[in-house]
């Protein structure tokens, strides 16, 4: 539309247990996204790598907003405050590299990872996981996790929605 800008944020390729490539790179900033989402795992060996990576494409890109989605295999059979501890330290070397992490996203697609459409269940977790995140990092905003699109994934969001999962995290 003529006169109007979307922002354009760009989640970074998912290689979370390898550098990325020149090419994954060069194509990220020929793409010049208003902000930047990057998958990670905890205690992955590239990490290190890949965080001088990411710190160099920031700021080549003029320091963007920086979304981190911390990622392991279904995230709802932890215990929220572990892992809001494990996503805490995981901002803290971030930010230690430099990075500045503008917002969190604590999981993704919970319908089909582990928690199907027990909609109550993934909102007393995602009450308790932020509970101890904010203890950490107040000042982190936090993004809920997307839901799949497949079976009732609507019902989903109007559950998120009516029992107020907006005030902790921002949509």
């Amino acid at each position: 539309m003529k006169g109007s800008r979307a922002f354009r944020y760009l989640t970074l390729p998912n290689c979370q247990w390898r550098p990325y490539s020149s090419a994954e790179l060069e194509g990220v900033l020929g793409l010049k996204p208003d902000g930047l989402l990057v998958l990670a795992s905890p205690g992955n060996d590239t990490q290190g790598d890949r965080i001088v990576q990411e710190r160099r494409l920031w700021d080549s890109l003029g320091r963007p907003p920086f979304i981190l989605r911390p990622y392991a295999e279904n995230i709802l059979s932890f215990d929220p405050q572990d892992w809001a501890r494990t996503c805490a330290n995981m901002v803290r070397g971030y930010r230690q590299a430099g990075l500045g992490v503008w917002g969190l996203v604590p999981g993704n697609e919970f319908n089909i990872e582990g928690g199907g459409e027990d909609w109550e269940r993934q909102t007393v977790w995602l009450y308790t996981f932020a509970a101890e995140f904010n203890r950490q990092w107040p000042s982190t905003p936090l993004h809920l996790p997307a839901l799949s699109p497949n079976g009732n994934y609507r019902d989903g969001w109007r559950y998120y929605a009516d029992h107020g999962l907006g005030v902790f995290y921002p949509i």
